[in-house]
């Protein structure tokens, strides 16, 4: 038997045992006390080679840093955002920790628990902040990804990082997470969406951001979406969701939708003419972005919306400094500055916001709070809302949404167009009802893209008054 092969030798003042491996090459594990241990250790891992289950722990020598950079990253077919995600958590996390670490030392799972736990409860030295415990499980995930690739390819044996079944206070957290996460998420009625985007373009100061709040609470468009959408893909009556815009390391890249959800939708006639006027006031606009060798990364396409310089929205800056003031009516803290209520003028209603030094001082009034917690991730949750509550046909639903219709639901069920103008007509009663609504708070606005829309409400009120004041003075 190729077993009795097997022997042991002292090296130092240790024992060592010899085997053939399945190629005939002579072996050795070492560090043995004992001839006797160090015997059953070669013996038993010639048994491993006879049954099929040994591993050679020498194809394990590269480091990780080494297999990530030369084989496992340029293997990966990765859409553009999420390289660059994996590739900010590795030189961030993975690689700090174990990057100068042979693959085939990494054999603990108690170690990588130990570094996940460590990620959201040690602060970093860089910023003095932890991790969320969501940011270090997609660090404790990037590494498992990379680990069960390195297992298949033969050089570990076990994959230390995979994510077992929850133990211990892990149950209670994840229950917590998930009772959390039950809990209702704010979304925006049409009523809500309106004054939201009325107070957005006031703290913008232009009509812009009036438009773009609107457009995304009918539309349900994500963020990088409605960033990203170009002024040729407005037409009369749909909206064509081709691509979105993401934020790379400061830059914006031209990618398609989020799980490649490219589709057409169908808009009311209201939104249809809110935007064709604002695509004939901005009249052709390129953004900001360099062209110093050629095309920017965002492909220079004319895009419906852009900041007041001319460069793309960025998600954190709209939503901390124009949706949120909006919604909740307070400024979110700025250091040595506390959360503090947005100042505004008494007149004209909703008031207009006071800026500039002292501005808390010289302030009249403060807004109340619309839709508290809200994002601009509301209006999604909003439009999605809208159409559960009208009985959409839920194909439509998930088109619009940007949704895989699952099951045999999505093989066999189509649009009805008589359920596409029903939509249609949803969307219009409910934008009429807030304009309503919206003229009983006052009959001007100070937006001046709103107050137009609320002159017809107006002249409609003289002219039912009008009739009444001449019977009075009939005699």
């Amino acid at each position: 038997m190729p077993r009795s092969q097997c022997f042991a030798e002292k090296r130092g003042g240790k024992w060592r045992g010899r085997y053939p491996d399945a190629d005939g090459r002579m072996r050795s594990t070492s560090g043995y006390p004992t001839k006797a241990k160090a015997l059953q250790a070669a013996r038993n891992q010639r048994a491993q080679i006879e049954a099929g289950t040994w591993h050679d722990q020498r194809k394990g020598e590269i480091t990780l840093a080494e297999y990530v950079d030369q084989r496992w990253l340029p293997a990966q077919q990765l859409a553009f955002n999420t390289r660059a995600q994996y590739r900010s958590v590795l030189k961030q996390h993975i690689l700090p920790a174990f990057g100068d670490r042979p693959l085939n030392t990494l054999d603990s799972p108690e170690e990588i628990s130990a570094w996940e736990i460590a990620l959201y409860s040690t602060p970093r030295p860089q910023k003095g902040r932890t991790l969320s415990k969501t940011s270090a499980r997609t660090a404790r995930k990037v590494l498992s990804f990379i680990l069960s690739d390195a297992q298949a390819a033969g050089l570990m044996f076990v994959n230390p990082a995979v994510i077992r079944r929850k133990r211990g206070t892990a149950i209670a957290d994840a229950r917590a997470a998930a009772a959390e996460a039950a809990e209702e998420k704010p979304w925006t009625t049409a009523l809500q969406a309106l004054l939201i985007a009325e107070r957005a373009a006031l703290l913008a100061g232009r009509d812009e951001e009036f438009i773009e709040i609107v457009t995304l609470h009918y539309t349900g468009m994500r963020w990088g979406e409605v960033v990203g959408l170009g002024e040729p893909d407005i037409r009369p009556n749909s909206i064509r969701i081709w691509w979105q815009l993401a934020e790379v390391n400061g830059v914006f890249v031209r990618i398609p939708p989020k799980f490649g959800s490219r589709r057409t939708i169908d808009i009311a006639p209201f939104l249809s003419s809110l935007l064709a006027a604002h695509l004939r006031l901005i009249g052709g606009r390129d953004c900001s972005c360099l062209r110093s060798g050629g095309s920017p990364s965002c492909e220079g396409t004319r895009y419906a919306f852009l900041g007041r310089e001319g460069e793309h929205q960025r998600r954190s800056g709209f939503a901390t400094w124009i949706f949120k003031p909006a919604a909740t009516g307070w400024y979110p803290p700025k250091r040595p500055y506390p959360a503090h209520p947005v100042p505004v003028t008494a007149e004209p209603w909703p008031g207009v916001p006071v800026r500039g030094r002292g501005n808390q001082t010289r302030g009249q009034a403060c807004w109340l709070p619309i839709l508290p917690g809200a994002s601009p991730h509301s209006c999604r949750h909003g439009r999605q809302t809208c159409m559960d509550r009208n009985g959409i046909q839920k194909i439509l639903r998930d088109l619009v949404m940007g949704h895989r219709t699952a099951g045999m639901e999505g093989v066999y069920a189509h649009v009805a167009p008589e359920t596409r103008a029903a939509l249609i007509s949803t969307d219009e009663r409910d934008w009429q009802v807030s304009l309503e609504t919206r003229f009983a708070l006052s009959t001007h606005s100070p937006v001046t893209v709103l107050d137009g829309l609320l002159a017809p409400l107006r002249e409609r009120v003289a002219q039912q008054r009008t009739p009444c004041a001449s019977r009075e003075a009939t005699p």
